[in-house]
């Protein structure tokens, strides 16, 4: 299984995980590579039956640990435990893994899907908190792109300012994929466009609230959800764009951010970094 954020190639890793949990058992050893997952659903599904062997490995020393399930910690680089271990799994139970998935993307996989073969080569990518990174995680996979995001601090707070601190730190271009109610609550960020040394891009997924609250367990209290959690709005993002001198594009189609993303295509072609 791999996280959105391991930057790990499409065909290495399977990253549809959450959507098969259901179906398979437990595992009874885990080999646990690298930072915290953004996903709850998997510490969930194992915490139900937790792993004998739950096996952390890696020179950090951070420990993500919240359902107590980890058992044992090798303080060493992933490459060095992988020469020096023999791997003798149960085929059969990586087999049900892979086996084809069916299901329908939701409207928000389906752009995260089309975005994945348009952003340019060796750009970076910051992936906003809550259904962004969320509906990212099976079928985002760019080419030769860095891809980050907030975990830890996963609330509303400065994903624009990080967006383009990202460019700064990374020292390339960046596009960055918020929530709506992400962007409002960041937007004054927004005048350091003005200073940037490589082109960024923001878009933004405004599916008119926080989503995200629709997915919890407060979705059950209908009459508290939309007023104090989604908080529903009608507003758009072009007088907030006007006001920072930012060019401005409205999609409600694929097929037009199809062509809009590849207008990043032209600026990466004439753009050297």
């Amino acid at each position: 299984m791999k996280d959105p954020l391991s930057n790990l190639p499409k065909n290495v890793g399977i990253a549809d995980f959450e959507y098969r949990l259901r179906s398979l058992d437990q595992p009874d050893s885990v080999l646990h590579f690298g930072g915290r997952f953004v996903s709850k659903k998997l510490f969930l599904w194992m915490k139900d039956s937790p792993p004998a062997f739950y096996a952390e490995i890696g020179k950090s020393s951070n420990h993500f640990d919240p359902y107590r399930l980890i058992t044992d910690h090798f303080f060493c680089e992933d490459a060095s435990f992988c020469e020096n271990v023999l791997f003798d799994g149960d085929t059969k139970y990586l087999a049900n893994w892979k086996k084809p998935l069916k299901r329908s993307l939701n409207d928000q996989e389906k752009y995260f899907e089309k975005l994945g073969s348009l952003v340019p080569e060796r750009w970076g990518v910051f992936l906003g908190n809550s259904t962004v990174i969320r509906d990212a995680s099976a079928v985002f996979f760019p080419k030769n792109a860095i891809v980050i995001g907030n975990r830890g601090v996963s609330g509303i707070d400065g994903n624009v300012a990080t967006t383009l601190g990202a460019s700064i730190g990374f020292d390339r271009p960046f596009v960055g994929i918020l929530g709506d109610l992400r962007f409002l609550h960041d937007s004054n960020s927004s005048a350091l466009f003005q200073n940037m040394k490589h082109p960024v891009f923001l878009i933004v997924m405004n599916n008119q609230g926080g989503k995200i609250f629709e997915r919890l367990p407060i979705s059950e209290k209908k009459d508290l959800l939309h007023k104090y959690f989604v908080a529903n709005h009608s507003f758009s993002f072009a007088g907030i764009a006007s006001s920072f001198q930012l060019p401005y594009f409205s999609i409600s189609h694929l097929e037009d951010f199809t062509k809009t993303m590849k207008k990043i295509h032209t600026i990466s072609q004439w753009y050297n970094f």
